[in-house]
């Protein structure tokens, strides 16, 4: 298995506790399967400290929290980082 799109959305940042929070969305596609079979996984993810990050490592940062919280699952504990986390190929939407 492995992650092929990141899309945020909702992206919230607290200046007071210096934190960014968001709704992240992981498309995992499994490699032993067709192509067509993928499944869309939807974290709430928050980052603390992430004010003294640049934009796009805040949005890495929240990336990878969501893989963090993907891996405590047994389905997708194998689940590795790959180019999907590069900042160029995270999709931002709304907020």
């Amino acid at each position: 298995m492995y992650v092929s799109s990141i899309t945020l959305s909702n992206l919230s940042y607290d200046e007071v506790l210096g934190r960014i929070s968001g709704s992240v969305s992981l498309q995992i596609n499994d490699e032993a399967a067709s192509s067509a079979h993928a499944v869309n996984a939807q974290f709430l993810c928050r980052v603390p400290e992430a004010s003294s990050l640049p934009h796009q490592e805040q949005l890495i940062a929240l990336a990878r929290e969501a893989l963090r919280q993907a891996r405590r699952l047994p389905d997708y504990a194998a689940l590795c980082e790959n180019d999907a986390f590069r900042h160029e190929n995270i999709t931002v939407t709304g907020g």
